[in-house]
């Protein structure tokens, strides 16, 4: 990603000061060291998107203010993206930008085979089309791709240099046909002049797959948002990024790339645990918490017995951590061995208490709220 120059002295030496803060992130200069791998760094306000409910409805409309008044301007769209680290988050902004976008939805479905070695091989009927068409990744299009006339989408491979049709060339759609897509390049030499582009076959290099696939389908993404690596080698003069750490209500059971900032509002061990005495692990002990957002959301999470030594002496009640790679079930959910919880600096927005207390007359009369009861009861543990 490149930084241009401002229309001011003013917006040069701010831009100057981003790229130096940016620049020390990098090297590692800045932030408070939590251990050898992470540091937690203090971000600008100046730079912070606050009050919001809805993290993706709040930073497209920060990054692209007024979208349905400036959708069909090619500088609008050329100049924009949202920067997030993961390609669920950046198909989740997708999505939703295209939701936004007027017009008829195009979808587009891929055809995907096994890449047979020999005739005896039995590899093609252990992994049908169905579970191939579930697979995806860096480097290769999705097996449904949605389109309208509008969108900006991102070439995912070379096509050809010399008209600038390389991996990473950004093009807004001009029409959705058949068997090809047209599209106008945005930016660079070519900027402005119309191309087609048609399916091709792709085969994804992934070492992890235990067989060689193929993918027939257009080499594009949606590119309202992109991942860091895709911004390399980009132009933005408005970028923004999402919040990591999730609120409660919106974490996913399927998901596996989690990750929430949250208060220790209760914790204790199940049945009663005394560190000097017993042995946890054969003892069934469990850790037993109520976690709560900076939204005051809640909900309860335990640590099995046979990890209460990797986590007893991390997890402290009214402490804020960062937990990641935990697993959720809809009626409980525990920890999982490789689950990280990052102690975090204090932060304010995050509540000591997730409950708003009454006068103890409105209990007995019954014009108490069903939660408030629940909180009493909770908080008495």
């Amino acid at each position: 990603m490149r930084l241009g120059t401002g229309s001011s002295s003013y917006e040069n030496q701010v831009i100057c000061d981003l790229a130096d803060w940016v620049l020390k992130i990098g090297n590692g200069d800045i932030g408070d060291e939590i251990n050898d791998e992470e540091s937690e760094i203090n971000i600008p306000d100046d730079i912070l998107t606050t009050n919001f409910k809805y993290h993706v409805k709040a930073i497209v409309e920060n990054t692209y203010p007024l979208f349905l008044n400036n959708f069909d301007n090619q500088e609008y769209i050329r100049d924009r993206a949202i920067l997030a680290p993961t390609l669920d988050d950046v198909a989740t902004i997708n999505n939703y930008m295209l939701s936004l976008l007027p017009g008829e939805e195009v979808i587009y479905l891929s055809s995907d085979s096994i890449c047979i070695q020999n005739n005896h091989s039995q590899v093609g009927h252990v992994y049908t089309t169905e579970f191939l068409n579930t697979l995806s990744g860096f480097g290769f299009p999705y097996h449904e791709l949605k389109l309208k006339v509008g969108a900006p989408v991102m070439l995912m491979h070379n096509i050809d240099n010399s008209m600038g049709l390389c991996n990473g060339t950004r093009l807004i759609v001009v029409r959705l046909c058949k068997h090809v897509i047209e599209a106008l390049i945005l930016s660079g030499k070519h900027a402005g002049e119309q191309v087609i582009i048609a399916r091709m076959v792709i085969t994804p290099s992934d070492s992890r797959l235990p067989f060689r696939f193929q993918r027939r389908q257009f080499p594009v993404i949606l590119s309202f948002a992109m991942t860091i690596n895709n911004s390399q080698g980009q132009t933005l003069s408005n970028v923004a990024m999402p919040p990591r750490n999730q609120l409660i209500s919106a974490i996913n059971p399927l998901s596996d790339d989690l990750s929430l900032k949250v208060r220790v509002l209760m914790l204790w061990f199940m049945p009663p645990y005394n560190n000097n005495s017993i042995s946890s692990a054969s003892n069934g002990v469990q850790i037993q918490m109520v976690l709560c957002d900076r939204e005051k959301n809640t909900i309860a999470a335990s640590v099995k017995s046979i990890y209460l030594n990797k986590f007893k002496s991390v997890l402290k009640e009214g402490g804020v951590y960062v937990l990641s790679k935990f697993a959720i079930g809809i009626n409980g959910g525990n920890f999982q061995y490789s689950t990280r919880v990052v102690p975090a600096v204090d932060d304010s927005s995050i509540h000591h208490s997730a409950f708003d207390w009454i006068p103890f007359d409105s209990i007995t009369i019954g014009q108490a709220h069903p939660s408030t009861l629940v909180g009493m009861l909770i908080c008495t543990l």
